[in-house]
């Protein structure tokens, strides 16, 4: 989420602009590891399926809230942690609340899956498979955090080439002011681009998980007995 850049300022700045940005991914971070842990009392509870059904949600939620990021908000949340002492206004609380809100919504949704898809991979085999099972899980999760990253980072990459050559002209190139405007606009709209790409993604994967059986196979229940 690389929304707080600043082409033109010192490093002063940049330095500020960095900090800004990894508070904000706190909100993100910080609630998927800790929604794990409801994850799994919520698996055990409502089943694979309705688990990770109700996580991707809440997922889906975030990522929505996160497509509508506006540039003005990227200034509002540096001014709220630069005026916290102070108190910041109700349109710097405003804007960073939303930004969090946003991103914690995606990362509570993302963290409840994590229980319910490593316990169905687990109990869906045989005791003694159950080591390669586990490690299964582990290694397309890596997979799939290298294959999104690279891919997004591939897609950034390209969309802010494209979009600085529509509105930066050559002349522009030695007025920073505009550059750096043009810039964070850009950066902006790249964020909410993938902020859509991801909740498209979480939309396919709530169908998925619907092929998810809704408890353990019908051997490893204490009734005996599993429903589908």
């Amino acid at each position: 989420m690389p929304i707080f850049i600043n082409v033109a300022g010192s490093a002063q700045d940049t330095r500020r602009a960095a900090l800004v940005t990894g508070y904000l991914l706190c909100a993100f971070t910080v609630p998927m590891a800790l929604a794990a842990v409801p994850g799994g009392w919520l698996s055990s509870r409502l089943g694979y399926r309705w688990s990770v059904v109700f996580g991707l949600i809440v997922a889906i939620s975030g990522f929505l809230m996160m497509s509508f990021w506006r540039v003005e908000m990227a200034g509002q949340a540096v001014a709220f942690f630069e005026h916290l002492a102070q108190g910041p206004s109700a349109a710097e609380a405003r804007g960073t609340g939303f930004m969090a809100l946003g991103l914690a919504l995606a990362g509570v949704g993302v963290g409840l899956t994590i229980a319910p898809i490593g316990t169905a991979v687990i109990n869906g085999v045989r005791d003694q498979e159950r080591g390669m099972a586990s490690s299964l899980v582990i290694i397309l999760r890596l997979i799939g955090m290298s294959v999104s990253m690279s891919s997004m980072t591939a897609y950034g990459l390209r969309r802010t080439t494209v979009l600085g050559r529509q509105m930066l002209r050559p002349e522009d190139a030695l007025d920073f002011d505009k550059t750096a405007r043009v810039a964070l606009e850009a950066v902006t709209r790249i964020t909410d681009e993938i902020a859509l790409i991801a909740l498209v993604v979480a939309v396919a994967a709530a169908g998925i998980a619907f092929l998810l059986r809704k408890d353990d196979l019908p051997e490893m229940t204490a009734g005996g007995s599993a429903g589908r």
